[in-house]
C-alpha cells in the first residue's frame, strides 16, 4: 500500500477552508483528510477531497494548467498546486495559488477540459477612469468572461449588484443562474466581480454539462402528498421529525439537482443530477428578526420516489 502525503500551502489551506465553509450548511459534511492512506481516489461520503496527481489520471496536467493561466495574461510566480475533486459542484480541478507583491491570487482550472472555473485576484490595480456602471456592468462582464473562456449559450439575463466596501472601494457583482428550459440547476451558476475599471477581481463558473428530461410525470400537489406519506417512515433525529410534524409552510420547488444523502451512510453523499420536486417543510421562529429552518425531501419528479433530503441546522 502506498502512502501519499499531499502538501497544502498557506494560501491553499485558506482556499480549502473557504470550500468547507461553502458547503457547511449541510448537516453531514464528511471529515477532510489531507493524508491519503490508500490508492482509492474517491470517497463517496466526502463533499470534496484532495487527490494525488501521481495516482489520479487527468486530461490536463499541472503544467498545462499553468499555460491556461498564462494565456490570459497572468504570470504565476512559484505557484503551489492541489488537485481537488469537488462532489458538490461536480468538478475535478487544479487549484493554483501564488503571491504577487503581498497579494494572493488563485485559479481553479478544470483538470479534464482546461476550462477556468474560478479566479481570485486581490492585487491593487492603478486607478483608471470609471468605465463600469449598473447599466453596462453585465455587458462588460460578459466580454471579460469571453476573454478567459467560453460564455454559456444558454445563459439568460443576470442579476447585477453594486457593492461598496467600508473603505469606499466599489465593485460590481454579476450573477447568472443556470436553468434548463426554465428549471434552475442546483449548484449551476456563473458569477463575476469586477472593479470600476473592468478588472476581474473574482470569477466563478460551475455550469453543469447535463442532459435531462425536464417534463415531470407527477404534479407539485402529488409530490407534496407522497412526501407527507413517506416522511413518517424515515428514521430521523427528533429535531428533524418535529420540524416536519410542526411545519408552518409546506411547498415544493421543481429543480434539477444531485440528491443529497446526509443520513444514509450506505449511499454516496450525492447522487446523479435528476429532475426533483424539492418538498420543503418550513418553520419560522422569532419576532422582528425571524429565523427560517426547514427539512427538504427530494422526490423524483418522474417516479415519485424519495431519493434524498436536506435540512438546516
Amino acid at each position: 500500500m502506498r502512502i501519499k502525503r499531499i502538501k497544502l500551502g498557506r494560501y491553499s489551506l485558506i482556499v480549502v477552508a473557504l470550500l468547507i465553509a461553502a458547503v457547511a450548511g449541510s448537516y453531514a459534511i464528511a471529515d477532510f483528510q489531507g493524508d491519503r492512506e490508500s490508492d482509492e481516489v474517491a470517497s463517496a461520503r466526502h463533499t470534496f477531497e484532495c487527490l494525488d496527481p501521481e495516482i489520479v489520471d487527468t486530461e490536463v496536467s499541472k503544467t498545462e494548467a499553468i499555460k491556461v493561466v498564462e494565456k490570459i495574461g497572468y504570470e504565476p510566480n512559484n505557484p503551489e498546486f492541489v488537485l481537488i475533486r469537488d462532489y458538490t459542484r461536480n468538478k475535478t480541478y487544479w487549484l493554483i495559488d501564488w503571491v504577487k507583491e503581498e497579494n494572493s491570487l488563485f485559479f481553479e482550472v478544470d483538470a479534464f477540459t482546461g476550462e477556468i472555473l474560478r479566479v481570485f485576484d486581490s492585487s491593487t490595480y492603478q486607478s483608471k477612469p470609471e468605465e463600469v456602471s449598473l447599466e453596462n456592468a453585465s455587458e462588460i462582464a460578459r466580454k471579460k468572461i469571453e476573454e478567459i473562456g467560453e460564455f454559456p449559450a444558454q445563459a439568460g439575463e443576470p442579476s447585477v449588484e453594486r457593492l461598496e466596501e467600508k473603505d469606499g472601494e466599489v465593485f460590481y457583482r454579476i450573477f447568472w443562474e443556470q436553468k434548463i428550459e426554465g428549471i434552475p440547476v442546483d449548484r449551476g451558476f456563473m458569477s463575476v466581480t469586477i472593479d470600476p475599471a473592468g478588472n476581474i477581481r473574482y470569477f466563478s463558473k460551475y455550469w453543469q454539462n447535463i442532459t435531462i428530461d425536464t417534463k415531470p410525470k407527477i404534479t407539485e400537489e402529488e409530490a407534496i402528498e407522497i412526501a407527507g406519506q413517506k416522511a413518517p417512515l424515515i428514521d430521523l433525529p427528533e429535531l428533524l421529525r418535529e420540524r416536519i410534524d410542526l411545519a408552518e409552510n409546506v411547498y415544493a420547488d421543481l429543480v434539477i439537482k444531485k440528491p443529497f444523502h446526509p443520513l444514509d451512510k450506505d449511499e454516496p453523499l450525492y447522487g446523479e443530477y435528476s429532475l426533483i420536486w424539492e418538498v420543503i417543510f418550513e418553520n419560522v421562529e422569532g419576532g422582528l428578526e425571524p429565523t427560517v429552518s426547514f427539512v427538504a425531501l427530494s422526490m423524483d419528479a418522474h417516479s415519485g420516489e424519495l431519493v434524498g433530503m436536506d435540512y438546516t441546522m
